[in-house]
């Protein structure tokens, strides 16, 4: 990545590429599955990788990948990719047997170089595996399943089988089998390096700051993050396992609060439009109340929610 490296130290940006899918390549077998989106690309901000919105291949609007009604066949995604100029299309993780696995930052995208711990990753575990969107990384598709109470994340490795898509591209990386195998043993050993020594469980993930797409692109990236199930049935009106409808709605505006960022405001109205503040009888009466010189649902929802969002992913 020496040229890559030396543009920048340069003070010269060179924006990431986003490779054309190359449709042939992607593996039949996965085709074959209902579980297909496309995608648009979001910028959000200086310094700061695009977001990956997914798009119902039917409606051409922004959902979740969580919901099975978002989702249609490899054909129908691809003629939304085509009809609408998007970036590219998606497969859907779905908790059946496939598992993703996202390598980032270990490929040049101009000589198509890998780092070696990447290069061992792929080799170990003989699956599928192709150029990511950006052409900076790579992501295998394997047979298999996580342990759901092992780490999923850790510094540039990431694993998935249910509540999120990859966006793929079809450039298979060189060398690498055609075919998606069955990795149990590679997927078991992987997860389990994920966990760092002495620590057993995942640091908590800081707030991200503001996302100032529209709020339909917002809502999509939170219904597909790692904890999107549940920020999706928070916000449809499922207290969960939250003994109040007001320990729920600070649990969901947590969760918000890490794409809205400090903006208290834009936090404040995303409440006000969901299904679990509609149906949170008592909260609803007393949100405009004063308490001093602000409201309840000002003080006790949507500050407390901003200044403790760095526990939004864990909620």
């Amino acid at each position: 990545m020496a040229k890559t490296a030396q543009r920048r130290a340069q003070g010269v940006h060179t924006p990431a590429p986003v490779l054309t899918p190359n449709l042939s390549g992607i593996p039949s077998e996965l085709k074959k599955l209902p579980r297909w989106v496309a995608w648009r690309s979001v910028p959000r901000g200086e310094g700061r990788k695009p977001a990956k919105v997914p798009i119902n291949p039917a409606t051409g609007q922004p959902d979740s990948p969580t919901d099975p009604s978002s989702w249609g066949s490899f054909a129908t995604a691809r003629q939304r990719w085509q009809k609408d100029a998007l970036a590219g299309i998606g497969f859907v993780f779905a908790s059946d047997g496939f598992v993703g696995v996202d390598l980032d930052k270990c490929r040049d995208p101009e000589s198509g170089k890998l780092e070696p711990w990447a290069t061992a990753i792929i080799r170990e575990f003989g699956t599928y595996t192709e150029v990511s969107p950006s052409g900076t990384g790579v992501k295998l598709i394997a047979r298999g399943r996580l342990d759901p109470n092992g780490r999923r994340r850790n510094g540039l490795i990431e694993m998935y089988d249910s509540s999120r898509f990859f966006a793929l591209t079809g450039h298979r990386v060189p060398r690498a089998p055609r075919r998606v195998s069955n990795c149990q043993d590679a997927i078991a050993t992987l997860q389990r390096s994920l966990v760092p020594p002495g620590r057993a469980h995942p640091e908590p993930v800081v707030c991200s700051g503001s996302f100032d797409g529209p709020d339909a692109e917002l809502l999509a990236l939170a219904f597909s993050a790692r904890n999107g199930e549940r920020v999706r049935s928070l916000w449809e009106g499922d207290k969960l396992t939250h003994k109040s409808f007001s320990e729920a709605l600070l649990a969901l505006a947590r969760c918000l609060a890490f794409y809205t960022g400090s903006d208290e405001r834009r936090l404040e109205q995303l409440m006000l439009g969901s299904p679990l503040f509609a149906a949170s009888e008592v909260e609803r009466r007393k949100w405009h109340e004063m308490r001093g010189t602000e409201t309840w649902g000002r003080v006790y929802v949507v500050r407390k929610a901003i200044e403790s969002c760095s526990e939004s992913v864990l909620v």
